[in-house]
């Protein structure tokens, strides 16, 4: 009964989250939706499952849907348990894979970059996809604001803030 309950009030958080979200998304949401919802792995890490509803549906992949990127996970076969985790890299890695499958042109923008540099020399902080663009909020270019920083800023804070002082940084 309690899961009942926990299911049909957060089917009403991803209803609210936006109209434009498909009815299998809203599905996905039900649980999705709800805060604190994470997988223990093997290595004793938690993997956070939670995804924030509103910030979906205003997301520009919630066009593609959840099943755009998960098409592997369908609600017949969901949760698929047998699923192995490693590590929430390993989890993250094996996503950027699919993050190609759309955005090839910016991977091959990546693959000269001295992030994939740091990343193909075995660097196991080395930043990929998700470490700076969240794929379930992601926003369009347009709403990108360069006085923020975001997302270089979250690890080149110091960098930006020199730059963002510079002559040239006031100028922009």
């Amino acid at each position: 009964a309690l899961v009942v309950v926990v299911l049909a009030v957060t089917s009403l958080t991803a209803r609210a989250a936006g109209s434009a979200l498909s009815e299998s998304d809203q599905q996905c949401l039900a649980c999705h939706s709800v805060k604190g919802l994470e997988k223990k792995l093997a290595n004793g890490e938690t993997l956070s499952l939670h995804v924030q509803g509103p910030a979906f549906a205003e997301s520009v992949h919630n066009m593609i849907g959840c099943a755009g990127c998960h098409a592997n996970i369908t609600l017949e076969n969901h949760p698929p348990l047998k699923t192995k985790i490693a590590s929430i890299r390993e989890n993250s890695l094996a996503l950027t894979k699919v993050c190609n499958s759309c955005h090839a042109a910016i991977f091959k923008l990546y693959e000269g970059s001295i992030h994939a540099a740091l990343l193909r020399e075995g660097n196991s902080i080395a930043p990929i996809c998700t470490d700076c663009h969240s794929p379930h909020a992601m926003m369009p270019k347009a709403a990108y604001d360069a006085a923020t920083g975001a997302p270089c800023s979250k690890c080149h804070d110091s960098i930006f803030k020199a730059y963002a002082g510079s002559v040239h940084g006031k100028a922009a």
